[in-house]
């Protein structure tokens, strides 16, 4: 008797499907979506670092939304694409399955979908109504870390009362006032007045600015 020569359907269809011998081509896509889920793991989470440079409206940074969805969601979403590299690694040793490829993926992409419609709800029903109170926090750390990076946290600022009297335009006065506030501290003197000929424009009315020049000589006690 022939061995192609089956008693019924049922069971020449199982005979079928036992002599397919040849290689499932879910095996090979699978092989190269697992590692590939795991570079978007790896993007998705780096991303959350480009949020520190992101521009906005009103300042550069992190901002009120950023700080309460994005950074939390995309942590969310790199979990989800490393447990969906992990179920197309099993997916290739075992019988692979396009369902459970599948499986591997939908997570992933659902919870992207899902932050990005709360990140727009959040922006557009939250932060826009009251924007200057809800990112308050966030602009004054922006404009604290720009001081620093450019140094300007080591200055302090004094109060520099003006008057505008007739006294206040005489030489000798804008000389003495110029020498206090400089010198203050009793440090090196970095301001010293101008010379007579440079106020003589600046003397013939009350309301007239003086003018500073820099230098490094110490001032005339």
């Amino acid at each position: 008797m022939p061995s192609s020569f089956c008693w019924s359907p049922a069971g020449c269809a199982r005979w079928t499907r036992r002599a397919t011998y040849g290689p499932s081509p879910w095996r090979g896509i699978t092989i190269a979506v697992s590692p590939l889920l795991l570079i978007l793991a790896a993007n998705v989470y780096l991303d959350r670092y480009d949020l520190l440079l992101a521009h906005h409206t009103i300042f550069d940074g992190i901002n009120y939304t950023d700080a309460h969805v994005m950074l939390t969601g995309l942590l969310i979403v790199s979990a989800a694409l490393v447990v969906g590299a992990l179920i197309a690694a099993a997916n290739a040793v075992r019988r692979p399955r396009g369902i459970w490829l599948a499986g591997a993926i939908v997570p992933a992409v659902l919870c992207y979908v899902l932050l990005t419609v709360v990140a727009w709800y959040v922006s557009s029903f939250i932060v826009k109504p009251n924007e200057l109170v809800r990112e308050e926090p966030y602009i004054t750390n922006n404009i604290q870390m720009t001081r620093q990076a450019y140094g300007l946290d080591r200055f302090t600022q004094r109060e520099f009362p003006a008057e505008t009297t007739v006294e206040a335009t005489d030489l000798p006065t804008i000389r003495s006032r110029c020498r206090t506030f400089a010198c203050g501290t009793g440090t090196r003197c970095r301001i010293r007045c101008a010379r007579s000929r440079r106020f003589a424009p600046t003397t013939t009315s009350p309301t007239s600015t003086s003018i500073a020049t820099a230098s490094m000589a110490p001032c005339a006690r």
